[in-house]
């Protein structure tokens, strides 16, 4: 089944909640040799993996990629990790435990839900990982807490940050202010934002 939120002029997102949505669009993801990315939630250490089998009787989805052994030791205590990739001009994202890895392989679990998001009027720009941009802002449910974010993409319209289903206080209509942009110059930025979208 795939369940579509409202739409609007910006983006809108789907969601394949089943295993007659996911197990085809992973299997597709495995012909096509898509790159994913992986990171845990406090995004401080990022993998880069190449779809290379699914399955969905076993439940498990394989992915190849050279991991280091800091990324080995890290991701060996940080059992669960956030997943995405792109196909076309769409997003994917799904968040799922980590069952095994090593050093040239992670072994998933198979996702429960995978989120798609789309862009419909502004082009965005991926942020490449060796020029990396990062956000931070007050809690809004704790001002005394900061949170520090890896931005994912960039447009005129606005930008996207992965965060943990956990991260409850992310509500649409939610206003985020002194908002702090720190550009791989060095450069800071600082503005008011609004959520918009989870």
């Amino acid at each position: 089944m795939e369940k579509t939120a409202p739409s609007s002029a910006s983006m809108y997102f789907t969601e394949l909640n089943d295993e007659s949505t996911i197990t085809p669009h992973l299997q597709e993801a495995v012909t096509q040799k898509i790159q994913l990315q992986l990171h845990a939630e406090d995004q401080s250490m990022q993998l880069k993996m190449t779809f290379a089998q699914v399955d969905a009787a076993k439940k498990f989805l394989f992915t190849l990629g050279d991991v280091t052994a800091d990324q080995l030791t890290y991701y060996q205590n940080n059992r669960a990790i956030n997943t995405y990739y792109k196909i076309g001009d769409i997003l994917y994202s799904f968040s799922v435990p980590i069952r095994e890895l090593n050093a040239k392989a992670i072994l998933l679990e198979f996702p429960q839900i995978i989120r798609t998001y789309k862009k419909r009027q502004f082009y965005r720009i991926e942020i490449p990982e060796s020029s990396p941009i990062t956000v931070s802002f007050s809690d809004p449910e704790n001002s005394s807490k900061n949170l520090k974010k890896l931005v994912l993409d960039l447009s005129m319209g606005g930008l996207s940050f992965f965060t943990s289903a956990e991260e409850s206080q992310f509500q649409k209509g939610v206003v985020l202010r002194d908002v702090i942009f720190t550009l791989p110059s060095g450069k800071v930025i600082t503005t008011n934002a609004d959520i918009r979208y989870i």
